[in-house]
């Protein structure tokens, strides 16, 4: 393909030329050499020939990205017409892209196994890597889907102050045991809170579970592992002889989490509200927490204000009738909760045994969570509505009355305890 307009063009013109799959830009641009107006002259034909060529260089390159885009969600999801953010989400995709995610999941878990106990100089720069690229990837997957304040969430911020502490200020141990309080504390149990699940074949979880459970895994091993074998950035003495003041240990985590929830509030709540809720679709962590009623936080933010006669038994969170009880009840909630995490974070800082108990609890939710993925669409209905059950007071007595299925649906009578009442969903 060669695109020329050189009647449209000045003088001092480019072209762009594409021979095979090598792209070339020339730029042919004469030497001034008389005088201030020949000068300017020139100088505007460069600028004129180089916006030229800058607006061919985009379409081109924008059209090879289509191209290519193309033929990659063929691929991986039979469909040409499928978009990034479905592609992420996992949605039609063929087996070659889920068996693709599932290899990549298991072979850098492995990896990041490998490193952490043989090579802990090396999983730094392992986590870096990573989380640089995943975050360009929720990133954009947020922007497309109007989730893009999630990336202010404190998770996120933290994601952030730990690559700083990894790249750049490797020899703080101050930073570094901040880092650990808050990796270890609220950030690595929200996974549990939130039923995140290790789920192979989606990049979106995958994603999701490396950006928040990997900052702990990191501290670890920059605590009880390189300790015992070369000098570590949190402990310049040893593991051994690692000391944590009330400072390191409470007053500073306490201080970032706090500053960066009234940031978060101060902008998304105050500089653009407006914005934030005049688009339905337009999504940040308050929205969601409150449309999510069966989420976790949801039901615990919900009963503690009733127990403290904040929200009547017959009131729910409202961002339309109860706005200002709804986002204190959330900020105080965030903040409340990080500080009684820290608690746990000081024990793991402690011991290398609770450390890493803990690690192993989470992952066995995580693992457990993601297994009912890969159960058959029948057996994880029932399993699913088996589980919500068991969370009621009263479990629902099921009786299958027919095998037949009607839209893939299997027709079952619920016998609904008679304590409920209109209001209950």
């Amino acid at each position: 393909r060669e695109r020329r307009r050189s009647s449209e063009r000045p003088r001092g013109l480019a072209e762009l030329k594409d021979f095979g799959s090598t792209l070339y830009l020339r730029f042919d641009v004469p030497i001034p050499t008389k005088g201030p107006k020949k000068f300017i002259k020139t100088i505007t034909e460069a600028v004129d020939a180089t916006a030229v060529a800058a607006e061919e260089t985009i379409e081109y390159l924008g059209d090879e990205y289509d191209r290519v885009t193309a033929l990659l969600a063929k691929l991986l999801t039979g469909n040409e017409s499928t978009t990034f953010a479905e592609f992420v989400e996992g949605k039609n995709a063929t087996p070659f892209a889920k068996q693709l995610a599932f290899f990549t999941g298991v072979f850098f878990l492995l990896l990041g196994q490998y490193l952490a106990f043989q090579r802990p100089n090396l999983f730094g720069a392992f986590y870096a890597l990573g989380a640089l690229g995943l975050l360009v990837q929720k990133t954009i997957l947020y922007s497309r889907s109007k989730q893009l304040y999630f990336m202010l969430d404190s998770g996120y911020m933290n994601t952030a102050l730990l690559l700083v502490n990894v790249t750049i200020l490797r020899r703080s141990p101050t930073l570094w045991k901040t880092n650990f309080m808050i990796a270890n504390g609220l950030q690595l149990w929200g996974l549990v809170i939130l039923n995140n699940s290790l789920s192979f074949h989606s990049m979106d979880k995958m994603s999701s579970v490396f950006l928040l459970y990997m900052p702990a895994v990191v501290t670890y091993v920059e605590r009880h592992i390189k300790g015992h074998y070369i000098v570590s950035g949190m402990c310049t003495s040893g593991s051994w002889q690692c000391e944590l003041s009330p400072v390191e240990a409470f007053v500073l985590p306490t201080v970032v989490s706090i500053a960066w929830v009234f940031m978060h509030t101060l902008k998304v709540e105050v500089m653009d509200r407006n914005k934030v809720y005049s688009d339905p679709d337009l999504m940040t962590p308050l929205k969601n927490m409150v449309q999510q009623k069966e989420g976790n936080v949801n039901k615990v933010i919900t009963a503690v204000a009733r127990n403290l006669n904040i929200l009547k038994n017959n009131e729910h969170l409202d961002l339309d009738k109860k706005y200002a009880t709804t986002l204190v009840l959330f900020v105080a909630s965030q903040i409340i909760s990080t500080m009684i995490m820290f608690l746990v974070s000081f024990l793991c800082f402690k011991s290398a045994a609770i450390n890493t108990l803990c690690l192993v609890i989470v992952l066995g939710v995580l693992v457990w969570n993601g297994a009912i993925e890969y159960f058959p669409e029948e057996v994880k209905e029932e399993i699913t509505t088996f589980i919500r059950g068991l969370s009621t007071r009263h479990v629902p007595t099921m009786r299958r009355i027919s095998n037949t299925r009607v839209s893939n649906t299997k027709l079952v009578e619920v016998q609904l305890p008679e304590e409920l009442s209109d209001n209950d969903e």
